[in-house]
């Protein structure tokens, strides 16, 4: 049996660098990951003109496939990845 998972993407931008995905969590519900997001954004990324440097978090719109144990462990509350790579 297939579980899935919907992964929101934190991603890093820096003027003359670009971006890239520095990290990503976890979530069983969509609604949960899209709350997360906009609350993190909010925190982290005020109005206004961009910084040469900050990070961001996108839309929760990946779902991925997990393991029943993982599965079982988002569960209980959202995860990072690496918790959710050390789940067995």
């Amino acid at each position: 049996m297939a579980y899935g998972a919907y992964r929101v993407d934190i991603i890093e931008s820096e003027a003359g660098w670009g971006q890239r995905i520095d990290d990503s969590v976890f979530f069983l519900d969509k609604t949960a990951a899209k709350e997360w997001a906009d609350a993190y954004n909010k925190q982290f990324n005020p109005p206004g003109p961009a910084p040469d440097w900050y990070m961001y978090a996108c839309d929760p719109s990946n779902l991925v496939e997990v393991s029943e144990a993982q599965h079982k462990a988002l569960k209980k509350k959202h995860l990072w990845k690496n918790e959710l790579i050390k789940v067995k």
